[in-house]
């Protein structure tokens, strides 16, 4: 009989992941074939929607998670509703490492779903044994769990005491770099709305919206659409400074 293909519009899921796939993944790559595939055998396979939650902040934390494909970010509502993104995930990267060797640790952040996204969690208590007989790769796990730590301190520092045109121009200035700038007339793009790159900024989209305003009317940039256009990326630098 022929093989089938499936219908017009019809996407098969991918495959499950393989030890091969986790030798490329952030600190699944540290332990050798055995070591991923005991990890692997222990682990759960998660797919998420698009805006659909795989923790919430409070929450106590019962694995560790890496981000197979998709996007996922990570937030904190303030008291009167503000989102601050405290961490965008890519694929190969874990998250929810930080409350793991905490008694009773619970997640400090909610995780959500910014696209299709699957996600394999390594249960805690299994995570921990595994790690114990071998504690050379336990102390790379703390190293992990600590430049995770430092990153969202320096975000703190960084809401707390930058102004927004400074933090608006900085991670403008970031994405150019990123994108193989920043030069003049270079186009960035951010990949998000508007409210989405306010919550990255710790800010609120009507905030945003005035700072980007001042940032044209003073030559810096101009818009188009999702994209900005670098007219005088010297200048985004001197709000830096």
């Amino acid at each position: 009989m022929p093989n089938q293909r499936p219908p017009n519009g019809v996407r098969k899921d991918p495959p499950a992941p393989t030890t091969r796939d986790l030798a490329g993944c952030e600190l699944f790559g540290e332990f050798d074939e055995a070591g991923r595939e005991e990890l692997l055998a222990g682990s759960s396979l998660r797919r998420l929607a698009s805006g659909e939650r795989l923790f919430v902040e409070g929450e106590p934390c019962a694995a560790l998670h890496l981000l197979l494909d998709g996007e996922v970010k990570m937030h904190k509502l303030s008291a009167q509703g503000k989102e601050q993104v405290v961490r965008r995930l890519k694929p190969g990267q874990i998250f929810g490492a930080a409350p793991l060797f905490t008694p009773g640790g619970t997640f400090p952040a909610t995780a959500v779903a910014l696209a299709p996204s699957r996600v394999l969690s390594v249960p805690k208590a299994r995570l921990l044994a595994f790690l114990e007989r071998r504690p050379g790769r336990f102390l790379r796990v703390l190293s992990f769990v600590s430049q995770h730590l430092e990153q969202m301190m320096r975000l703190a520092e960084r809401v707390s005491l930058e102004s927004v045109p400074r933090r608006l121009a900085g991670r403008l200035l970031e994405l150019g770099r990123e994108q193989g700038g920043p030069k003049p007339g270079q186009v960035v793009r951010l990949g998000r709305s508007q409210s989405e790159l306010a919550a990255d900024l710790g800010t609120v989209r009507e905030v945003l919206g005035r700072t980007l305003r001042r940032f044209r009317e003073r030559g810096l940039l101009r818009m188009s659409g999702r994209n900005v256009v670098l007219l005088d990326p010297e200048g985004l630098a001197s709000v830096v400074e």
